[in-house]
């Protein structure tokens, strides 16, 4: 092998969610690795990595059985032809992909695992076709049964939050004028499951009618109209004046200081549906920035507030979140929550020891590599 690694990555998605943040920020924060990507759907991440310096390649891939296997037998050619050390399947799609392909040619892999999708049957087989697994928090390596498995998290962030005063000065220079009324922020890519309709539903209570809503996210192409159909929910429930739905923000982790709270609502409503959250990057955000965070039970992020940095609550249980922000109205309690949160992500490691840790499973996993002739 080459001083640098050479590492095929599988992405499923090109979008800018929390997979796709993981892996930008740790390949940009290392010069060990010789990065050629595969991309199962466009996105702006394809141009990012290309930025980087990776060679990308974009092919996208239904969701069906025989689109799945032709992916495989797409990206065999592509390994044969490019000869990697190891593949990365960034989420459990791309590794439901990537790892027969690479063992049949007797390439190592390494699946990271960002969600809970599939955790009851898929995780475990993926998992063991996999040389290596890396999760980006413990309770999403529970379902793959592997011992060995490495948490590698999201990164704090390059650049600290801004204070409140200059996040809420950004926000109004982006058309997110906030008042005295609190302010509760929801973050991330429109789809139910992450529930920003209990929000919605909570500020219609009475326990919550202080409070206002702002959701960070565009729709996602998996749930075309959610943001529509989330304005109607909020018309229907008569809270349409204390909804706003920004788009899509840059640097929403910068600007979290200019929230009141944050909401991590994650829940299934379909089969295809996360069972919850998996590491939950914007509450992580959140705590940096002294926010406080509303989770539901059962989750990392649940774990993660140890009692002090938020409140948690049954998933789906509008009432409770209710009783939550009436809980938040006092600003005493904020600031002892959001002071807790500082304290508990202190020591949370940087993208360059993070990217030290990835670029150390895949020399492992490279190191067991078998012979293949057929190469």
């Amino acid at each position: 092998m080459s001083e640098r690694l050479r590492v095929c990555v599988v992405t499923a998605f090109g979008g800018t969610g929390g997979s796709e943040s993981w892996l930008r920020s740790l390949l940009a924060a290392t010069d060990g690795l010789e990065v050629d990507a595969v991309l199962l759907s466009d996105g702006p991440l394809a141009g990012q990595l290309r930025e980087l310096g990776a060679t990308v390649t974009v092919d996208p891939v239904g969701r069906s059985p025989l689109d799945l296997a032709r992916a495989v037998l797409r990206l065999r050619q592509h390994l044969r032809r490019t000869r990697p050390d190891v593949v990365l399947g960034n989420v459990l799609k791309a590794q439901l992909v990537a790892a027969p392909a690479a063992r049949s040619l007797r390439i190592p892999s390494v699946l990271a695992k960002h969600d809970h999708n599939y955790d009851g049957t898929l995780a475990r087989p993926v998992a063991l076709m996999s040389t290596r697994v890396i999760a980006a928090v413990e309770e999403l390596a529970e379902a793959t049964r592997r011992a060995d498995a490495v948490i590698i998290p999201p990164p704090r962030p390059a650049r600290p939050p801004l204070t409140r005063p200059e996040a809420r000065a950004l926000l109004a220079a982006g058309g997110v004028v906030l008042g005295d009324a609190p302010v509760l922020a929801m973050a991330g890519r429109l789809v139910p499951f992450k529930a920003v309709q209990d929000a919605i539903e909570a500020l219609a209570k009475p326990e919550a009618a202080a409070w206002e809503l702002v959701v960070l996210g565009d729709d996602d192409p998996a749930s075309p109209g959610e943001g529509a159909r989330l304005a109607r929910e909020a018309a229907r429930v008569g809270v349409a004046d204390r909804v706003r739905f920004a788009g899509h923000v840059d640097e929403v982790s910068r600007l979290l200081a200019g929230f009141d709270a944050l909401a991590i609502l994650t829940r299934p409503l379909s089969r295809r549906d996360p069972a919850r959250e998996g590491f939950g990057t914007a509450a992580f955000e959140a705590m940096l920035a002294g926010v406080p965070v509303v989770a539901v039970a059962g989750s990392a992020v649940a774990r993660r507030l140890e009692d002090r940095a938020g409140v948690v609550v049954s998933p789906g249980d509008i009432e409770a979140i209710a009783r939550a922000l009436g809980d938040l109205t006092d600003p005493a309690t904020r600031v002892r929550m959001g002071t807790a949160g500082r304290e508990l992500t202190a020591d949370h490691p940087d993208a360059a020891a993070c990217a030290r840790l990835l670029v150390d499973v895949l020399r492992d996993a490279a190191a067991q590599r078998r012979p293949d002739s057929s190469r």
